[in-house]
């Protein structure tokens, strides 16, 4: 059969999406490895492909030298002379081996140190393409639900998305499009695991990327990002041109942009905040709608106190707290607030105050069931 051994190669080539020269290679080193087993290991072997034959050529290279020292690797000039009389010391005589003369077992061996060579690169492969788009968006279909996790085939590989790392409330069956952000690749002893995130921060980053043509090119770039996945992110924005409005840019004409956004995260809301090097002024476009009447900072501690009218502090605050958390986050600073007439209250006082209303509610059913 005329370059059965070339169509063999190039098939396991496109099996494991790997380039044919990788695969000869792999071939020629697995051949080499037997030859040596079987011929002698100290022996110096190279395997050369014959296209006009379409075979494997076993070489046993052997230097001329005057004297012999080691049998296995050199050959006396005398002996080489036999052979060619125009041999000279230092050159290299060279055996051509039948490949045949590893017999069966021999070629049993070969095949089985390639499929693990083969199965080794197509890992490694994978890791390499992978590594490399760390950061990104990546985008395939739900292959299986496992015990923790959904799988998703990106096309060359599998990835897996844990239910920690999904959007509280998303669900996902077989065959669904999922787009998620590739947040790590680790290489284990059961192959290449890349895993995905649709809570991380950067996946609102990456999504805005690619939906605003100005943040893509540099002119809008995102200073921060503070999110509680599914229900709000807010987003610091900085803008170097100042003929573009940052705003309007990352919203889009009636919202286009940041709704597009909004959908893929289930509705998570987005605020776009104005970055500023004034501290005080940062605080206050973090917090806004909400108006601040006073600010007391503390620049060494970090931390700020913020006086708001009491109308205000429900919108400062937010449901369940949320507000002013992600914009303490978002910034790096502890926040605290106040209503004009009323004292401090923090995020760690409105986490406690949550609590306390949830337990009052359950000790609340519990006496009705009880009267019952």
């Amino acid at each position: 059969m005329i370059f059965e051994l070339n169509r063999v190669v190039e098939q396991l080539a496109k099996e494991k999406g790997l380039a044919k020269e990788i695969v000869w290679n792999l071939l020629k080193k697995s051949v080499e490895q037997v030859a040596k087993k079987r011929l002698g290991e100290r022996k110096k072997i190279e395997v050369e492909y014959d296209p006009e034959t379409d075979k494997l050529i076993i070489q046993e290279i052997k230097t001329v030298v005057e004297n012999v020292n080691d049998p296995e690797t050199e050959i006396s000039l005398r002996e080489a002379r036999k052979i060619d009389p125009d041999f000279r010391i230092g050159e290299e005589l060279i055996y051509e081996r039948n490949i045949l003369d590893l017999g069966r077992i021999g070629a049993h061996q070969v095949k089985q140190i390639l499929m693990q060579k083969l199965k080794e690169e197509e890992k490694n492969s994978i890791y390499n393409e992978y590594i490399m788009r760390k950061g990104e968006i990546v985008s395939g279909i739900v292959n299986r639900i496992e015990k923790n996790a959904i799988v998703i085939d990106l096309g060359k590989s599998e990835a897996y998305l844990s239910f920690k790392d999904m959007i509280p409330g998303e669900m996902f069956t077989p065959g669904d499009r999922v787009k998620a952000y590739l947040e790590d690749v680790v290489k284990g002893n059961k192959g290449t695991r890349i895993v995905l995130s649709r809570t991380h921060p950067q996946f609102v980053a990456k999504l805005l990327e690619a939906q605003v043509p100005e943040i893509y090119e540099g002119v809008i770039t995102i200073m921060g990002i503070a999110r509680d996945p599914g229900n709000r992110a807010k987003v610091a924005i900085k803008c170097r041109d100042v003929g573009i409005d940052p705003l309007g840019s990352c919203i889009g004409y009636k919202g286009s942009r940041i709704q597009s956004i909004v959908q893929e995260l289930r509705g998570e809301r987005i605020d776009l905040v104005l970055w500023d090097e004034d501290i005080v002024k940062y605080i206050c476009n973090a917090l806004a709608p909400a108006e601040i009447t006073r600010l007391v900072i503390d620049e060494n501690e970090k931390s700020a106190e913020i006086i708001i009218p009491d109308n205000q502090l429900a919108i400062a605050v937010g449901k369940r707290g949320v507000n002013i958390k992600l914009a303490s986050k978002l910034i790096g600073w502890k926040l605290s607030v106040r209503a004009e007439s009323k004292g401090a209250k923090t995020a760690k006082d409105i986490d406690a105050e949550l609590a306390q209303y949830l337990l009052d509610e359950n000790l609340a059913k519990t006496d009705e069931g009880d009267e019952k």
